[in-house]
């Protein structure tokens, strides 16, 4: 984001984005924390992996006016115009209002297909098949009220963790979560013969969450 100039062709839209970038520090942090939040992208070590789901809003978008970065260097530019009396601000505030239309409006006629869901029974009571919902996975039957929260500790779980956490008894080892005292670690979300989770730490007994 920092280093978008290096993408645009035009050598004046080029040079209007090269000290900028895209966005402020703080617009870019608290983009990536919502990218996280809603699974777009996952971190590997020091770097920012796109998942599944990510890259699939990816194609959808990437050729649309939405994702065009040129746009942004063509604003800067106007809005330094602007600065130097060399534009009228109220004609740039009317294209902004016709851009943001036809953005929306191009936004909202896309079809993106929905990620493919695992048909998973309830480890609880093993005869409901689980609904899968974006903030929990949950059985039908309110007798038996099995449900697992899609986000665990500050860090959303992927279909794939759901599917091995049901299937397997164990989810591969998620790394970043927090604490109530906000210290960051790493551990495995595992089910005991109950379907009740806990962490599990290597080397260490589970935790109950």
């Amino acid at each position: 984001m920092e280093n978008a100039g290096k993408e645009v062709d035009n050598e004046d839209e080029r040079k209007a984005l090269k000290d900028i970038g895209i966005g402020t520090p703080a617009t870019r942090a608290s983009i990536i924390e919502t990218l996280f939040k809603r699974d777009y992208i996952r971190r590997e070590k020091k770097t920012l992996i796109p998942t599944h789901k990510g890259l699939q809003v990816y194609g959808a978008v990437k050729d649309k006016k939405i994702a065009d970065i040129a746009m942004t260097a063509e604003w800067e530019m106007a809005l330094q115009k602007i600065e130097n009396n060399e534009a009228d601000a109220d004609a740039f505030h009317r294209e902004m209002e016709t851009y943001a239309t036809s953005i929306t409006r191009e936004l909202l006629d896309m079809r993106i297909p929905k990620e493919k869901q695992p048909e998973l029974t309830c480890p609880k009571c093993k005869r409901h098949r689980l609904l899968i919902w974006n903030k929990v996975v949950k059985c039908p039957n309110e007798g038996c009220g099995w449900l697992q929260f899609r986000t665990v500790c500050g860090i959303p779980l992927s279909l794939t963790d759901i599917e091995s956490l049901v299937t397997k008894g164990k989810t591969n080892l998620i790394k970043g979560m927090k604490s109530n005292s906000g210290n960051k670690f790493n551990a495995y979300i595992v089910l005991n013969d109950k379907a009740e989770t806990s962490f599990e730490f290597d080397n260490r007994q589970p935790k109950r969450k």
